[in-house]
């Protein structure tokens, strides 16, 4: 689930493709019990500063 605070009310439709674009500090990742993970902060705040990240593939 992606949520966030935005200053326009977003217009998609079921099935349509979107890309979205964030800060990595403006981001908090959770654990699938809905806790908050504050030990992804100090990842996300290197890669706001220019880290790369990798993905699995």
């Amino acid at each position: 689930m992606i949520f966030m605070t935005t200053t326009e009310c977003p217009r998609w439709r079921g099935g349509e493709q979107v890309w979205l674009h964030a800060r990595p500090s403006a981001l908090h990742v959770f654990d699938t019990n809905r806790n908050r993970l504050s030990a992804a902060d100090e990842a996300l705040a290197r890669a706001d500063a220019g880290v790369a990240a990798v993905r699995e593939a």
